[in-house]
């Protein structure tokens, strides 16, 4: 009797934890493999060379709102951002955006996270090359 109540809460347990992260999951996408309809109110992660930015005034922004456009060399979309762009941010610059795609199919994203070196040291590392340095 215990196994057999022990198995179903096991069960029951095991079908709300594949809810739940399936729900929460963020999938990566490029350009070329996003279909805008697939992911509506869903968070996604999507990656690719920047090629154009520019600062427009959006109704989705607030107040620093740009609009990036982003490509994997087949296909380009625009990735709406309000807030402070990173310094590194540039032209054909490898980029990573946290966003959720709202109901209307815009791409807005609340996170950046760019590619800034070929060359990634610890900090013990980089310690040891500063003070060879000088």
């Amino acid at each position: 009797m215990f196994f057999i109540l022990s198995t179903g809460l096991l069960s029951i347990l095991s079908v709300f934890l594949i809810i739940t992260l399936r729900n929460s999951a963020s999938f990566f996408y490029t350009p070329s493999t996003l279909n805008i309809n697939d992911v509506k109110n869903k968070n996604i992660t999507i990656g690719g060379l920047v090629t154009n930015m520019s600062i427009n005034s959006h109704r989705k922004c607030q107040k620093n709102c740009h609009i990036i456009t982003i490509s994997d060399k087949k296909t380009k979309v625009d990735v709406i951002f309000d807030g402070i762009i990173p310094s590194l941010l540039k032209i054909n610059q490898g980029v990573i955006f946290k966003c959720l795609v709202d109901t209307e199919g815009d791409i807005i994203a609340n996170k950046i996270m760019i590619k800034h070196d070929e060359t990634y040291l610890t900090r013990e590392e980089y310690l040891k090359i500063k003070e060879e340095n000088l």
